[in-house]
């Protein structure tokens, strides 16, 4: 008799297969699964890997960022995206197959680099940049190109609106990210000394309370005291940061995709580095505090690097570290 683990084990291959049979034997069946940061940074390589791949393309993502994928409209490629629950069905049911993941037509695969063995402490110790370890994923070349979000002149206004109403000045206004997914968070505090300082020097100081960006539906990111909300929606995150002049935030998807394409906004990246604290990350990421250097993790990537500063943060009570961050932020842009 048929053991009950192993029945198990071939009905979740049997679902995964009715999955894959579903989107089409003949497609590529890419899985985009991640939060915010890491379903941008994918759309950004699917012209290349069209150029590098042959075959009808499927992509599977989160449909929150059904927006998202309008500004990176690529010929021959076909969207579908499915609900939280979906998802995280799929994942599921690979994590319980991991051997079946395979790159070929037919079969779905993910681009997440946690979905995928030994490859997040590759990446996060220091020895392949996030971008390096996503070309590898899609059997992409070096230095593949990435593809800016394309945005229409509808869509650029659209951004102008979100700032406009939020009461904030274009080039003049600085926009906080407290919440994150991938690293541990900085304290209200801490962020309360930052945002007191900002708004005693006359700018608008925002807080991104968006719960779009991130990867559990519900997460509420708190309002910084002394600063404003701002909903940042994701298709015109980096329109919006760009028109608004300056972005704080710690590391994570939204200040890889800022890093990554915005133009002209100043954006500032607190890397947590607080003694006593071995490990900056939590989750699936496990990173040593020496793996930060976040500059060389984006460039040659960068659309423009002049306006990129990291401040590592050591001590959240130490007034040099605070007063360089403001410093920063008030340089404002030519």
């Amino acid at each position: 008799m048929e053991n009950h683990a192993h029945s198990q084990f071939r009905k979740l291959r049997a679902d995964l297969r009715s999955i894959e049979n579903s989107l089409g034997q003949n497609y590529w069946q890419l899985l985009l699964n991640g939060s915010f940061g890491d379903t941008y940074m994918a759309f950004s390589l699917l012209d290349s890997f069209r150029k590098n791949h042959e075959g009808l393309i499927r992509v599977v993502f989160r449909d929150r960022y059904k927006s998202v994928a309008e500004t990176f409209f690529v010929p021959g490629i076909e969207f579908f995206p499915l609900a939280d629950p979906q998802i995280e069905k799929i994942e599921q049911l690979l994590h319980a197959n991991m051997e079946l993941i395979d790159f070929r037509p037919g079969r779905i695969y993910p681009t997440l680099p946690t979905m995928h063995a030994n490859l997040p402490e590759l990446c996060t110790a220091g020895r392949l940049r996030y971008l390096e370890v996503l070309r590898a994923i899609l059997r992409l070349p070096v230095g593949a190109p990435l593809t800016p979000p394309a945005y229409t002149d509808g869509m650029l206004a659209e951004a102008a609106q979100v700032l406009k109403a939020a009461g904030g000045i274009p080039g003049n206004s600085v926009i906080l990210n407290s919440a994150n997914n991938t690293h541990k968070e900085f304290s209200a505090p801490f962020w309360q000394k930052i945002a007191k300082r900002l708004v005693e020097s006359g700018r608008p100081v925002f807080t991104n309370v968006s719960e779009l960006l991130y990867r559990t539906e519900g997460s509420k990111p708190s309002l910084i005291p002394l600063t404003r909300p701002m909903v940042l929606p994701p298709h015109l995150a980096v329109a919006t940061i760009d028109i608004a002049g300056t972005l704080i935030c710690g590391v994570n998807g939204l200040l890889s995709i800022a890093a990554l394409f915005c133009r002209s906004a100043k954006r500032i990246q607190l890397d947590y580095l607080l003694e006593g604290d071995p490990s900056p990350t939590k989750g699936a990421w496990k990173c040593s505090r020496l793996a930060l250097s976040h500059l060389a993790q984006y460039s040659p990537d960068m659309i423009n690097t002049n306006h990129f500063t990291e401040v590592a943060v050591r001590d959240e009570g130490d007034e040099t570290t605070l007063a360089e961050i403001v410093r920063e932020a008030a340089l404002l842009r030519p």
